[in-house]
């Protein structure tokens, strides 16, 4: 539930970082920082004191609306927004990504857009979305993999119990059974979402692909044309000369 949020944050935070105002190295750098920081111990003890969380939200009114839901679903989501801070934390390097992906856009493609007319919102879709859906992939992959490894990660944690726990340690074999089961059902997710972001394909591309294709089958026909003109030709010079011979 947290790959979704954070990619998006992400996006939108880099979109903000990509126009035109001044500061934009220090807005980047505060963005980022919390990479650098807020790492090990350092969360942990943020964590622990309460720093993942926004005070105003009230998460007990949250939990009564989707009360009816299963109790593991109600859980994940409580989780998520008890820590909400967390991991919106977690998006510094998905939005130098995203920045370096959107920087690379040919402006002429928006000035052209916009001369027929249109809108930021039309261009977002239309250019933006499209050109960095190979980023957007990335992304949703590293926080998978990110979030999977994290020290705060509850199942982590588990396992390294499992292993190195002084009390109800379980060996060193119990403990790698777990992380290779864990390491499959991380893999299950990754397919998932990659399959989610691949499967739609953009349309103009396919019409790209198409009029290459259509090119290519003109090029071929083209050719094919000449090399029988070749021929015709060599097969006339042949029987004139012939006659001429025959003349002689």
């Amino acid at each position: 539930m947290a790959v979704p949020i954070i990619v998006v944050f992400a996006l939108i935070i880099a979109l903000l970082l990509n126009a035109k105002i001044k500061g934009k190295g220090v807005f980047r750098l505060i963005f980022f920082l919390p990479v650098i920081i807020a790492s090990g111990p350092v969360m942990a003890q943020l964590v622990s004191q309460g720093a993942g969380s926004i005070p105003a939200m009230n998460t007990s009114m949250i939990e009564s609306m989707i009360g009816f839901l299963p109790g593991f679903i109600v859980s994940a989501i409580m989780g998520l927004f008890e820590n909400i801070v967390m991991y919106l934390w977690y998006s510094g390097v998905q939005i130098l990504i995203f920045l370096a992906a959107v920087q690379k856009i040919d402006n002429s493609l928006y000035e052209a857009a916009k001369m027929d007319g249109g809108s930021t919102w039309e261009c977002f879709w239309k250019i933006t979305l499209p050109t960095i859906k190979p980023m957007t992939l990335l992304n949703v992959v590293y926080t998978i993999v990110y979030l999977s490894n994290n020290e705060q990660n509850t199942i982590i944690e588990t396992i390294k119990d499992a292993m190195f726990g002084t009390t109800g340690s379980k060996g060193y074999g119990y403990a790698s059974a777990m992380a290779w089961l864990y390491a499959v059902i991380v893999t299950l997710l990754v397919i998932v979402f990659a399959a989610a972001l691949a499967l739609k394909k953009d349309v103009y591309a396919k019409k790209a692909k198409k009029y290459r294709k259509e090119q290519k089958k003109q090029e071929r026909l083209i050719r094919k044309i000449e090399k029988r003109g070749e021929q015709y030709e060599k097969q006339k010079a042949k029987r004139t000369a012939k006659a001429a011979k025959a003349v002689h």
